[in-house]
């Protein structure tokens, strides 16, 4: 009898656990396949419409995603340390990998279900082995912690680095005889670049340091600003392209000759409608944490239901 009363609380704890996994389950599917009424801008009009959710994004505190989902049954879950670093990444495509980390957060390995690496580091933090499988590389580093001296078991890799009194790379040579060299300015930018396999470039700079001139063998850009905010590349030869900003300085279009693109935002700074010149409309809905970081976030696109 006593028996008969435990597997008859058995199968009723299975069965009540069953259906609160059923129904979380089709609570989690209803986020992509809900319907959602409301009040739109379409082709400039402000209308009231159906809406489908096409993909569904939740975030902790941190803004760090924590579950993806779509309409295309693609779903993913990660996990996070509490400093924010990733500790587990999961796909319901039966894809998993951890990241395992040292006690002064150098990752010190990756395990996946197809494979992983591991590292070494030494008592500054610098990555001084790696292997992945029959794949190795060593490092060395110099008193300021610059790497001047890597090795590995692919092939005859083998390359060696100088530095300025800066701490920018000026040249770098490699086992097979292949060099680069690069020049910077005062404010530690590069300026020119050449290697041994004919590539040349060159880089010019506004005095906010933003870069306003490229050139190399094949292509010249020139670059303007407004408010340090890009608003014009024109590329010789190449398509010139243009921007426009609000006053938050969020793009809000972006033209080329054979493309435009607009987007509207929250007052979060974060894009809620999104239309291109390639008949591509989406809109997006947000909650919020008391923080002001992104809780939850929803795409949607017209629905055929209208």
């Amino acid at each position: 009898m006593k028996n008969k009363y435990l597997r008859l609380l058995f199968f009723s704890i299975f069965f009540i656990t069953s259906v609160f996994l059923f129904a979380a389950e089709k609570k989690v599917a209803r986020k992509v396949d809900e319907k959602v009424y409301k009040e739109i801008i379409y082709n400039d009009v402000l209308v009231n419409k159906w809406l489908d959710v096409t993909e569904f994004t939740e975030f902790d505190s941190m803004c760090n995603e924590i579950h993806f989902l779509d309409n295309k049954g693609n779903e993913r879950w990660i996990e996070y340390y509490p400093n924010g670093k990733q500790h587990h990444y999961k796909t319901n495509s039966n894809w998993e990998s951890w990241d395992i980390y040292d006690s002064n957060w150098n990752l010190i390995q990756f395990k996946a279900t197809n494979g992983g690496y591991i590292c070494e580091y030494d008592s500054n933090g610098n990555q001084i082995h790696y292997k992945d499988g029959p794949d190795e590389s060593w490092s060395d580093y110099d008193s300021n912690n610059r790497k001047i001296h890597e090795k590995s078991t692919w092939g005859t890799y083998e390359e060696w680095y100088e530095y300025d009194e800066f701490g920018n790379e000026i040249h770098r040579r490699t086992l097979d005889g292949s060099e680069q060299w690069r020049e910077y300015n005062s404010k530690g930018q590069l300026i020119h670049y050449k290697d041994t396999y004919g590539t040349e470039q060159w880089h010019e700079y506004d005095s906010a340091g933003n870069e306003i001139y490229y050139k190399d063998k094949y292509q010249e850009t020139k670059k303007e600003y407004f408010n340090n905010l890009l608003i014009r590349v024109k590329p010789y030869p190449g398509l010139e392209e243009w921007y426009e900003y609000d006053l938050a300085g969020n793009e809000i279009h972006y033209k080329t000759k054979y493309e435009e693109r607009w987007q509207e935002y929250d007052s979060h700074n974060n894009v809620i409608h999104f239309k291109n010149s390639k008949d591509e409309e989406y809109w997006y809905e947000y909650t919020y944490y008391d923080n002001g970081k992104i809780k939850t976030k929803k795409k949607l696109i017209i629905s055929e239901f209208n």
